[in-house]
């Protein structure tokens, strides 16, 4: 089996100077590092696929670079990163094409979790779910829901422009949202409770999957992996690992909530701050569970716990990352 993926690469065949086409996904997929859907558990008990480096947004530009001997699986670069992902998730076009989709500044945002999108104005007809931080051109906007631009794959590849229809109830943003504490701690406790999705697989998020999604609402742009976010800002503290644990309580207590992440290159969380029962808190999306007594509790979810917590407590985070100018 694995010399029938390492042949469906056809590596022999990368030619010397690589001729780039340009797509747009039509859909949120999956960006894989071998092409095949098949899952890369190394175990039975942990639902990681090690096939899995990512997710990729829908309506997102990407850039094709080679594709497998039976077509099915494109090799993309983007701005999340590079892998292969099923070809009837990409729409090929000329790169104004695609831009004039991507960039359009007048856009609806997905503020909750999945939003659904329609193919008809009374609703009836779903064509697809839009995810948090999603980003699609707007049509109009009127007291009947939103009109907005749906690319679609056409049956030779290439890309195609329809009308969708989104209710006007749905959680959903005209544009980027205002950069402040309250809609911060507003978006990411929509996520309380959403299940783990190791490399966004599932149309579900990780660690830093849900800190990326949660920056993007706000016209954030940060990297995939938890090194990236933390990086993404000159303002970080570093905590010393010697510390006592009081110490570093302290410390913390000092640093801007809400608007704060933190962690390793392994993890990374939000900084809620300092409660009113003088506790540290944090939320965080963690694809583990803890040991208590002689149970194990598996978490797997967005969830809340306060910095005394074996969860995730003050000696895990080695560094605090503010998102701000």
């Amino acid at each position: 089996m694995k010399q029938e993926i390492v042949d469906s690469m056809n590596l022999e065949g990368i030619p010397d100077v690589v001729q780039r086409r340009f797509g747009i996904t039509v859909k949120r997929g999956n960006l894989r590092l071998f092409p095949t859907s098949i899952p890369g558990y190394s175990d039975t008990v942990w639902e990681i696929d090690y096939f899995q480096p990512g997710g990729i947004y829908g309506a997102y530009p990407v850039s094709i670079i080679y594709k497998s001997v039976d077509g099915n699986f494109l090799y993309v670069e983007s701005a999340i990163g590079r892998g292969w992902i099923a070809a009837g998730d990409i729409a090929v076009a000329e790169r104004e094409e695609i831009r004039m989709l991507t960039e359009d500044t007048d856009f609806l945002m997905a503020t909750g979790h999945k939003v659904p999108i329609y193919g008809d104005s009374s609703f009836k007809s779903f064509i697809r779910y839009f995810y948090f931080s999603s980003t699609i051109p707007l049509v109009k906007h009127d007291r009947k829901g939103y009109v907005v631009k749906i690319p679609y794959r056409k049956t030779d590849g290439s890309l195609g422009v329809a009308n969708g229809y989104v209710k006007p109830g749905a959680d959903v943003h005209i544009g980027y949202l205002p950069y402040t504490k309250r809609n911060v701690i507003t978006q990411i406790f929509k996520l309380l409770n959403q299940p783990y999705g190791w490399g966004e697989i599932l149309n579900n998020r990780d660690c830093s999957g849900t800190m990326r999604v949660l920056l993007r609402c706000f016209g954030i742009i940060a990297g995939k992996g938890p090194s990236f976010i933390l990086s993404a800002s000159d303002h970080r503290v570093y905590i010393n690992p010697d510390l006592s644990v009081e110490e570093k309580m302290a410390e913390v207590a000092k640093i801007e909530p809400v608007i704060t992440m933190a962690g390793t290159d392994g993890h990374i969380v939000l900084y809620l701050g300092k409660a009113h029962n003088g506790k540290l808190y944090f939320i965080h999306q963690g694809g583990w569970g803890y040991d208590e007594g002689d149970q194990h509790f598996i978490v797997n979810r967005v969830t809340v716990n306060s910095a005394e917590h074996k969860w995730y407590d003050i000696n895990e985070p080695k560094v605090f990352t503010t998102m701000r100018e």
